[in-house]
């Protein structure tokens, strides 16, 4: 029996920076399907045994993970601004877990450059999605914080997940972590001088009392990496018995401190 369900690597009909509403506001957005045909060759993790009811659909394969990697794919590094960004996660034993593709259009990458808006499609090994990560377009202005970095994680239906907010610091990379009722419950602080030429650029995440319980770390995937200036390649870490929402919450400040700091294109 065929598949009922259409394929498609379009974007959708409303772009990023329409997509930006008041805060606290939901975007709803039908959920869409790509093509697992079109996914990079490679293991996907096998889907967790979750006991817990409370897991949210796609988020129980964070479950049993202490830590991620993201990988920009050498297709959308080869196109620069031609190309939206796409992006492989992994477990620490290299299976894929998700597959993020950026949408947005090629007059904002090319004008905006790394601080466009976008609607980061996080998808699973069967092509559906798992959530959205929305950013609107910023200015990097610490004197306006009205104008500061943000973006929302959402559910394919636009059920709030959480956000990440650039904090107004002078001194060093700040970066809050709230859930869906706006609460804190991360902070993210990155090196004072965070050039992208820097191997093993560590972002260190903390918890409020319990001080460091994970990081955000750039590195170089091989020796032939270390030409290629626009790359991404992230280590993620948190504990393992951080909830799944609140790790995807942390996936995505990893997205936001990339575009932030490492993205040139």
């Amino acid at each position: 029996m065929s598949d009922s369900r259409e394929y498609s690597r379009d974007p959708l009909t409303k772009e990023p920076d329409e997509a930006e509403t008041s805060e606290g506001a939901a975007v709803i957005r039908e959920p869409k399907y790509y093509d697992p045909n079109s996914y990079p060759v490679g293991r996907w993790m096998a889907k967790p045994t979750i006991l817990e009811g409370n897991c949210m659909d796609g988020l129980e394969y964070l479950v049993p993970l202490d830590s991620i990697k993201v990988e920009q794919t050498v297709e959308s590094r080869a196109l620069c601004c031609v190309s939206e960004n796409t992006y492989r996660i992994r477990n620490s034993a290299g299976e894929l877990i998700y597959w993020a593709t950026e949408e947005t259009n090629l007059c904002v990458r090319c004008i905006c450059g790394p601080a466009r808006s976008f609607i980061m499609d996080i998808s699973g090994e069967d092509g559906r999605n798992i959530m959205h990560l929305l950013r609107p377009v910023r200015c990097d202005l610490l004197c306006f914080p009205c104008f500061n970095m943000t973006m929302q994680i959402q559910t394919p239906s636009g059920n709030i997940i959480g956000y990440v907010n650039q904090m107004v610091n002078f001194f060093t990379p700040e970066l809050a972590c709230y859930d869906e009722n706006q609460r804190e419950i991360l902070r993210i602080w990155g090196p004072s001088w965070p050039f992208r030429c820097y191997v093993g650029m560590e972002f260190v995440v903390e918890a409020g009392d319990k001080g460091k319980i994970g990081s955000i770390s750039k590195y170089w995937a091989d020796r032939k990496e270390r030409v290629n200036m626009d790359h991404e390649n992230f280590n993620v870490s948190f504990p393992m018995t951080m909830s799944p929402k609140h790790k995807a919450i942390l996936l995505a400040a990893a997205f936001l401190v990339n575009y932030m700091y490492f993205e040139m294109s």
